[in-house]
């Protein structure tokens, strides 16, 4: 049988493993809740990062309908601007819109065709009316 001695011993060291295991859970504890806190921190961190590039998505959403509607409005302004070309191109025929190559004409060549023909028309007038004048002071 053991001595008194040798049984104080034992317990003692038992004693010891257990406080050192104790103290080793401890420190093992505070270190995990040091890093369930910093997980915590940044999960926070995420979330409010989270809530900003909600509003940043929000406000770019409403910028580019924003512009949308500008340039729809733009589209449909121009489009109505190219129906009064048309429009106003329309009394004088087709001869300004198709080319002779068959290619596609931009509206200022056809405006710039119109407004040729025109002069040359203007000029053809007046040269009719100057040679009927100069008749009839021919024939007084």
């Amino acid at each position: 049988m053991m001595g008194d001695h040798e049984a104080f011993r034992q317990v003692s060291a038992a004693y010891r493993r257990l406080d050192k295991d104790y103290t080793e859970a401890q420190e093992a504890i505070r270190i995990r809740d040091r890093r369930i806190e910093a997980v915590l921190r940044v999960e926070e961190a995420l979330r409010n990062e989270l809530v900003k590039a909600g509003r940043i998505i929000a406000a770019l959403k409403g910028a580019v309908r924003a512009k949308h509607d500008a340039w729809e409005e733009e589209s449909n302004a121009y489009a109505d601007h190219v129906d009064r070309i048309g429009d106003a191109l329309a009394p004088c025929g087709n001869a300004f819109l198709d080319p002779p190559d068959g290619g596609c004409v931009s509206q200022p060549e056809q405006v710039s065709r119109l407004v040729a023909d025109w002069l040359g028309r203007s000029i053809a007038i007046a040269d009719l009316e100057n040679d009927l004048i100069r008749l009839q002071q021919k024939g007084e």
